[in-house]
C-alpha cells in the first residue's frame, strides 16, 4: 500500500490516471519491493525523518525508467 501511494503520487504529476494505472500492473514488482524498503525505513528511529523524501526520489525512479 505504502508503495502504490509513493508511486501514484509520482505518476499523476507525470501522465494520466489510465496511463498510471498501466504502468503500475507493468512494474508492480519493483513498486512492491520500492516500497517495502519505504516501509524498513520508516521503522528506523532518525532515519524516519528523511525516509519520505528517499521514498519519493525512489520512486521518481521507479515512475522514469524506460524499461
Amino acid at each position: 500500500l505504502l508503495g502504490r501511494d509513493y508511486f501514484e503520487t509520482v505518476a499523476l504529476r507525470r501522465l494520466s490516471p489510465d496511463q498510471v494505472s498501466a504502468l503500475r500492473q507493468r512494474r508492480r514488482r519493483r513498486v512492491w519491493v520500492a516500497g517495502s524498503v519505504a516501509a524498513l525505513l520508516l521503522t528506523i528511529p532518525g532515519l524516519n525523518l528523511i525516509a519520505p523524501v528517499i521514498a519519493t526520489a525512489a520512486f521518481v525512479h521507479v515512475v522514469q525508467d524506460p524499461s
